[in-house]
């Protein structure tokens, strides 16, 4: 393994049919046995990620053992960026808090220090590719990518290769849904049965109630039936109507609890298309892909995708052997879980179009003041304790007291991390082609590059002994919610 030579561009390449099906979110691995069939392979390793983003899975392919697989150094890019203008039609929304003082300087010693985090995190976590970008508002970005796109035939990731962005999708959706509401077309307390009535499981659910969570209505993906009928028949693609079909009795009355639910954002997608009499996919592509330059941004199921796509890769539990998820089509990472998740998940894109995206979305290009506040509003649902503070598509995150917003995305194959730090005028995104690692882990690695934590004070003692060499990046806690009524407004 270690003596092949990894291709130059990343490229797709039609893996083995095998059947997948899922399980339930907090199952654990398969049990052990003398075989393990197609379909009771995906069973035992599809989990719904209903707090994050959608669903992992994990195919029978013969798994591709990874103790051997050759380090492969970030190849690192450094330019300097100017801020975009507004997009046309919008109104940019006045900048709440006082501008960033300015990044700091890109020296070579900054950017060999952010590689090596770069490196660091895909030695440590064993993921088989990595996409990084880092951008500040005005000034200079970076951006590095590591490993494979293909493991299987050793094509190397590249800067344009396409990731899935998991529930990053619903960043685009939310922004699609309070742009329509800009124009009157759409109200955030619009009835959901105005657009789309009979809905038994939803009663007196609003527009406003499904962005952020509150609707209580039963996310599809956490039903066995459902996930066994995408794993059992991965090459069948799934309609929304199909998904809502799967949907159970609602979780609580709308707007007295918070819970995760993918329904909610599938359902905005048909309301949108009946609202508009437009797909979605063309509404996002005239109003945010083109104005603001994601040339490499596609909502996959209804679009076709231009450019090589990485492989999706599920960790075996045997040690660092992973299995290959793609069913050999264009989807990622196959074709039943894309077209399932739709507009709650189907987005593929890159890191550095993810960081474009946040960098003006966050910024203030895209919505018009009053709907960025609704959007970073996080009071209406602190009350209800979620998760982590949540506004209308968006999550508030904190990395070692830098705060961020953003979200984050999780499914088979891939997870990836979209954070923008307001009062550091930064924006960071990592993408991976694997479901086992939190790629947040890396977003805070680089927050400490960027910001140094303070030196610890001074011994009080006459002779100070130096510490013993720690690692150089030690592990770092999963980002903790930030207390307080309200969110920093975006820079």
């Amino acid at each position: 393994m270690s003596g092949s030579t990894p291709h130059a561009s990343a490229s797709r390449t039609a893996g083995a049919p095998g059947r997948r099906a899922p399980r339930a979110i907090g199952a654990g691995p398969a049990s052990a046995g003398p075989r393990r069939d197609r379909a009771s392979g995906r069973i035992a390793a599809l989990t719904v990620a209903l707090a994050l983003a959608g669903c992992a899975a994990q195919s029978t392919l013969p798994p591709v053992r990874r103790a051997a697989l050759p380090q492969v150094d970030p190849v690192v890019a450094a330019q300097g960026s100017a801020s975009p203008s507004a997009m046309p039609g919008s109104t940019p929304s006045p900048t709440p808090t006082p501008a960033p003082t300015g990044p700091p300087a890109l020296t070579p010693e900054l950017a060999s220090r952010l590689a090596a985090a770069v490196r660091s995190f895909r030695s440590t976590t064993h993921v088989p590719g990595v996409e990084v970008t880092i951008r500040y508002a005005g000034g200079w970005s970076w951006a590095a990518h590591a490993g494979y796109a293909d493991l299987g035939r050793r094509v190397l990731l590249t800067s344009s290769t396409l990731l899935d962005a998991g529930s990053i999708t619903k960043t685009f959706m939310a922004a699609l849904t309070l742009s329509l509401v800009d124009e009157h077309v759409i109200g955030l307390d619009d009835p959901l049965s105005r657009w789309i009535p009979g809905l038994a499981y939803a009663p007196g659910v609003t527009i406003r109630q499904m962005l952020d969570h509150t609707s209580g209505i039963d996310d599809a993906f956490n039903h066995q039936k459902l996930l066994d009928a995408l794993g059992n028949h991965p090459r069948t693609a799934w309609t929304a109507s199909r998904v809502l079909g799967y949907v159970g009795k609602p979780m609580f009355p709308a707007g007295t609890k918070w819970a995760y639910s993918n329904s909610n954002y599938i359902l905005l997608g048909m309301v949108i298309e009946r609202a508009t009499g437009r797909s979605v996919a063309a509404l996002l592509r005239e109003r945010f892909f083109g104005p603001l330059g994601l040339r490499h941004t596609f909502l996959q199921t209804e679009e076709p995708m231009s450019g090589a796509a990485a492989h999706g890769y599920d960790f075996t539990g045997r040690g660092w052997a992973v299995e290959d998820l793609s069913d050999g089509t264009r989807y990622l990472p196959f074709t039943s879980l894309a077209t399932a998740l739709g507009t709650a998940g189907a987005i593929v894109t890159t890191s550095d179009d993810l960081a474009r995206w946040a960098e003006a979305l966050y910024g203030g290009r895209v919505l018009s003041a009053g709907s960025l506040a609704a959007m970073l509003d996080f009071t209406r649902t602190k009350p209800l304790k979620p998760r982590w503070p949540y506004g209308l598509g968006v999550q508030r995150l904190a990395f070692h007291g830098h705060v961020s917003v953003g979200h984050s995305g999780l499914l088979s194959g891939f997870r990836a991390s979209m954070r923008t730090f307001p009062a550091e005028g930064v924006t960071i995104t990592v993408m991976t082609n694997a479901n086992g690692t939190d790629p947040d882990r890396l977003v805070g690695w680089l927050v400490d590059v960027l910001y140094p934590p303070p030196a610890p004070p001074p011994s009080p003692s006459p002779s100070p002994t130096p510490a013993p060499p720690g690692p150089v990046y030690p592990p770092v806690a999963t980002p903790t919610p930030v207390p307080g009524p309200t969110s920093p407004p975006p820079a």
